[in-house]
């Protein structure tokens, strides 16, 4: 059973992540950038990798957005050691024949910070713990 850690009470790492959500849900991939470290790591779901860099980031999610409209909204921050995990509600939104299709779902983000920015994003996966209370 995976656990995410203890809630915590808004700090600087939190109010970031708040922000570059909220910026990537405007489309500000430039100002959600900005939150990255230069030699962030940050998972390809697409190629299934893990890519590294800010340009890399950039030209991944230019290539996503192309694809689907995301709305991804934190709703619950919890500290694992020195990480932030995000539990965050995700509506994305695409064409399939023709037709707007949207799926909602949930989501579990991993940060890892140094020096203010994120250095690491991890996709954790929300089944671990369909059964458990997080802050356990």
């Amino acid at each position: 059973m995976l656990s995410y850690g203890c809630r915590v009470p808004e700090d600087a790492r939190i109010s970031a992540l708040r922000e570059a959500y909220e910026r990537f849900n405007r489309g500000d991939i430039e100002g959600a950038l900005e939150f990255l470290d230069p030699d962030v790591e940050w998972p390809d779901l697409i190629n299934d990798r893990t890519i590294r860099g800010r340009d890399a980031v950039r030209d991944y999610w230019r290539v996503s957005l192309s694809l689907i409209v995301p709305v991804v909204t934190p709703n619950e921050f919890f500290l694992r050691d020195d990480d932030v995990v995000v539990l965050a509600s995700q509506r994305i939104t695409s064409l399939h024949g023709g037709q707007e299709v949207e799926v909602a779902s949930k989501v579990v983000h991993e940060y890892t910070f140094r020096d203010g920015r994120i250095v690491k994003m991890v996709l954790l996966n929300p089944a671990d713990s369909a059964d458990s209370d997080p802050a356990e």
